[in-house]
This record gives C-alpha cells, sequence and structure tokens, in this order.
C-alpha cells in the first residue's frame, strides 16, 4: 500500500473539537480516512516516516492530554456502513413460520390439578 500523499496530512490540528469533552491539544501530523485504503495508506506513511499512529474514531471515549499527540491521528469518518456478511442472517429460523409441522410441540399440564390435555 502507498502511503497517503503529503498533501494530506496536516500539522498541528487541534483535537479538542474532535472529542467529547472537548480538550486536548494538537496532533503533531493529521488526516482524515474514509475508506480502509486511506487507514492503509496512513499506515503506510507513518511506517515511513517512523511515527506513531493513532486512529480516531468519534471522540466519545477519547482523552488527549492539552500538549495534544506527537503521532499521525487518522480520525475514521466512513462515507457509509455495509455488512460483507452476516452469520446472523444466514442462521436458518429455529420456528419455520411455512411448515407448522416442524414446530416443537407442546402439551401443558396446570400445576396441582392433574394431567389435562
Amino acid at each position: 500500500m502507498a502511503p497517503v500523499p503529503e498533501r494530506s496530512i496536516q500539522s498541528g490540528v487541534p483535537l479538542a473539537a474532535r472529542t467529547s469533552l472537548r480538550v486536548g491539544g494538537p496532533a503533531r501530523w493529521f488526516t482524515v480516512a474514509s475508506s480502509s485504503e486511506d487507514v492503509a495508506g496512513a499506515h503506510a506513511w507513518s511506517r515511513a516516516h517512523g511515527v506513531p499512529m493513532v486512529v480516531l474514531g468519534g471522540g466519545t471515549n477519547a482523552v488527549i492530554a492539552d500538549a495534544g499527540l506527537e503521532a499521525l491521528v487518522v480520525a475514521v469518518q466512513p462515507r457509509g456502513l455495509s455488512v460483507v456478511e452476516d452469520p446472523i442472517a444466514q442462521t436458518p429460523d429455529p420456528m419455520p413460520k411455512d411448515n407448522p409441522a416442524a414446530r416443537p410441540q407442546h402439551k401443558f399440564q396446570p400445576l396441582g390439578h392433574g394431567r389435562h390435555e
């Protein structure tokens, strides 16, 4: 994967506005990723420059020091969500609605009143 272009890397970007607590200093380097390819490119850039990489999602679980981060901060902002594979959707229905005979049959007895069917 090729590193992200230098023009997409910003320097000294304030991070406080990107966190729910609205505190924290700047990112030494910063970029926005809207795809997995963008994240991979940012990772390649950080490795090529010997810089740590920090991924920042929505910022609700992030507390950033006032001194900021001496790292490449990658703000992940996906364009949309898609499900590649949903194992639950592929599980057969244990109680098929179109085949009543396949449903479990239960007979209940009231407690303490003898056998009733």
